[in-house]
């Protein structure tokens, strides 16, 4: 086994380590902005707010009638799919200095327990 050093990148977010100060910043920048070029939005205009507050989809909106249903089948779903989609992009693009930053004087542990049990849904 070869030791490579100091890891300066997990699960495609970059490590900035200033152990002088016992912080470690994690940053997704360049994977956003890869993303962004994909989809030919590098250059948009951000959007500082996700989506409306108001605005919640579920399932009791499904068409349950055959005229609803009719009315949806007009709808061009991947074109609604798309738009959607373009907004999370320029959300994306306004957050590309936003990180996480875990200092070691808040205690650390407890805060990634707290994000482990988050991603696991407990």
């Amino acid at each position: 086994m070869k030791d490579l050093g100091a890891a300066k990148k997990i699960l495609g977010m970059e490590i900035t380590k200033d152990r002088s100060v016992g912080k470690l910043f994690l940053s997704q920048q360049a994977y956003v902005k890869k993303v962004l070029k994909h989809f030919n939005m590098n250059n948009t205009e951000p959007v500082t707010i996700l989506f409306a507050t108001h605005f919640k989809l579920s399932a009791d909106m499904s068409p349950k009638t055959d005229e609803e249903m009719e009315h949806m089948s007009s709808i061009p779903y991947s074109s609604a799919v798309g738009s959607i989609l373009k907004w999370i992009l320029r959300y994306l693009k306004g957050t590309t200095d936003v990180g996480l930053t875990l200092d070691r004087a808040k205690r650390v542990i407890q805060l990634l327990a707290i994000w482990i049990q988050i991603l696991q849904g407990t």
